[in-house]
């Protein structure tokens, strides 16, 4: 062996003096082939989708657009922000691919529904009724609120077809991206949101066409029980509202009714402390 091999042999390693980089987090709930997001860290949500009204003017705007922005996130998502779809789009692939099927099962419920009231109302807008004298929904208004209907019902079930779509091609980047902007992130909630309303809307006209043809009928049970009718679904919608109140009882926190827990549970052990200090004492 020469001096010079030697020599290199007995040179101590010395530290590199610039720092080396950091290995990216591997683990399957930050990292996946497609997350290549290039957003920074995953808790920073940016403002225009904590609150995309803002910037919003004039100033008067925002508060009526505040509970919209609500409404949409809740009818769109299920969620009354959209912290858990900017979760969803940065965990894991599974995480976003589950989130997006619930999205879509739900749109796809929608628009068979609506699919079923197409078939009800085109059979009543091509018929004759059978009883003129009875319900005759072949009248200018009855006539022109069905046709109204039908045509925001059609529209409802185009919508709902190209979301299905949209949802089973989407990614990760793909769902950021489009809600990139203030503007984008208005444009997707109303698109996933129309489905559901054009439902009511629909159906609203549709039922408004109908009472105003048995308002106009000589028969006078209909003209009583189209208002009975319209109720009954009217006061299931109260008792819908109702139920979403939180009760006096139970705070939505529960901190009260956790304390009250702790302190019986408090209660129901004093006695077995007793007891096991007496016996502690009795083998001393």
């Amino acid at each position: 062996m020469s001096p010079k091999s030697q020599t290199l042999d007995s040179t101590p390693l010395r530290q590199p003096s610039h720092a080396l980089p950091a290995v990216p987090d591997q683990s399957p709930l930050t990292h996946h082939p497609n997350h290549s997001f290039g957003m920074g860290n995953r808790d920073e949500m940016p403002l225009h989708w904590k609150d995309p009204t803002q910037y919003i003017w004039p100033r008067q705007l925002r508060s009526v657009l505040r509970p919209v922005f609500t409404v949409l996130c809740i009818v769109a998502f299920g969620h009354s922000t959209l912290e858990h779809k900017w979760e969803m789009a940065h965990a894991n692939y599974e995480a976003f691919t589950k989130d997006t099927d619930r999205i879509s099962r739900r749109i796809s419920q929608i628009s068979t529904v609506v699919s079923l009231l197409l078939a009800s109302i085109s059979a009543l807008v091509t018929t004759v009724p059978p009883r003129d004298e009875i319900l005759n929904y072949t009248l200018r208004g009855p006539y022109l609120c069905m046709w109204a209907s039908f045509g925001i019902l059609l529209g409802g079930v185009i919508v709902a077809s190209a979301d299905v779509y949209g949802l089973a091609t989407c990614t990760p980047q793909l769902a950021i991206k489009m809600m990139g902007t203030r503007m984008r992130i208005w444009c997707v909630l109303i698109m996933l949101a129309y489905p559901f309303f054009s439902v009511g809307v629909g159906v609203s006209v549709c039922v408004l066409g109908l009472l105003a043809a048995a308002w106009c009928s000589e028969d006078p049970i209909v003209k009583n029980g189209c208002v009975f009718l319209l109720l009954v679904p009217a006061s299931l919608i109260l008792v819908f509202l109702v139920t979403l109140r939180e009760s006096p009882l139970q705070p939505a926190d529960g901190s009260k009714l956790n304390e009250a827990d702790d302190s019986e549970s408090g209660r129901s052990n004093e006695p077995s402390r007793t007891a096991t200090s007496s016996t502690m004492r009795t083998l001393v």
